[in-house]
């Protein structure tokens, strides 16, 4: 399957997309379990979608993989835990949530200054917890070059230490 016909699936997806050359196990792992927290928890802070993940039998969220061009692609999608039959709905909920929250967490967290970051790079104490997931995302994108997000028509391209809003 080429990323064309990925992108054109008819369940909503989120996109990471990666350089496929030369990633170190650990922080590629990191980045998933970061992920998936930080989608977890903008999922659990919605109260249309809150309900879903307190159930006993929560949705699972599904990993597919595709290298194409030198390019890890990654998406991510929430399924059903007993069967994996894809829970589009759910998806398109909490996706287009995180995009949101992303968007406004990289819009107004730091700034890099004439000397490096400034201010509020570090944690808060009183932050809300997407807030705290969304900066240890950020931090473990920062780790891959030209590492992209995205949903819809929404992407977001890191670069060390640039995001680039597209």
């Amino acid at each position: 399957m080429t990323s064309d016909a990925a992108h054109q699936s008819d369940s909503p997806q989120l996109w990471i997309t990666l350089s496929a050359h030369g990633l170190p196990i650990s922080q590629l792992s990191r980045l998933l379990r970061v992920l998936q927290t930080a989608v977890r928890e903008v999922a659990s802070d919605d109260d249309d979608t809150q309900p879903r993940l307190e159930q006993q039998h929560q949705p699972r969220l599904l990993l597919s993989a595709n290298v194409e061009e030198d390019r890890l692609i990654l998406s991510v999608a929430f399924a059903d835990l007993g069967d994996s039959t894809p829970l589009p709905e759910l998806s398109q909920s909490v996706f287009v949530r995180f995009i949101e929250h992303l968007d406004r967490f990289l819009r107004t967290g730091p700034q890099l200054g004439l000397w490096g970051p400034v201010g509020r790079s570090a944690a808060v104490d009183d932050e809300p917890v997407v807030t705290r997931r969304l900066r240890e995302l950020h931090a473990e994108l920062r780790h891959f070059s030209g590492a992209t997000v995205n949903f819809g028509d929404r992407s977001f391209v890191f670069d060390g230490n640039q995001v680039t809003l597209v």
